[in-house]
């Protein structure tokens, strides 16, 4: 079967012509049907889309910023239990300062990471804010973070 499709555009909306053939009875076929939509219908319908698609992006932006931070503070945590193991070890005697040096800066450039994450999940919830048309800028206001409901979950494959 070939067919043929034309938009008519129309005061009221527009009007969707399709003209067919059908090679097995070698007939042809008209349907007209009417559409609702018009193109600034489908205009604002994407301008909803497009700000959905955005409140979204943030609010996954704000849970992901959310898990960044326990993960850093679980390497921080991590990291201060082994220089503390560490320390006890050289204590003992049973490894060199070198191995006490080697935790300590391991914890010290473990800080910025959490930091950053800290910072990047500030950033996610204004952004977040600005996103949903909170830009109230009184001091109160400012300071607090919406609570997120929700978590991130992962199903290995």
């Amino acid at each position: 079967m070939g067919y043929i499709s034309v938009m008519l555009p129309a005061q009221s909306g527009s009007f969707l012509l399709t003209v067919y053939r059908e090679k097995a009875k070698n007939t042809l076929g008209v349907f007209l049907s009417a559409s609702r939509n018009s193109a600034g219908e489908f205009a604002m319908q994407a301008v909803v889309d497009a700000a959905l698609l955005d409140v979204r992006t943030r609010f996954y932006d704000g849970l992901v910023s959310r898990e960044r931070i326990k993960v850093q503070e679980q390497n921080v945590e991590l990291l201060q239990r082994q220089l503390q193991d560490v320390r006890n070890r050289f204590e003992a005697g049973t490894v060199s300062n070198f191995e006490v040096l080697r935790a300590e800066v391991a914890l010290a450039n473990a800080q910025p990471a959490l930091i950053n994450a800290r910072n990047n999940y500030r950033i996610a919830i204004e952004e977040l804010r600005q996103t949903l048309g909170f830009t109230n800028n009184e001091g109160a206001s400012v300071t607090k973070t919406p609570e997120f409901v929700g978590s991130l979950e992962f199903t290995p494959v």
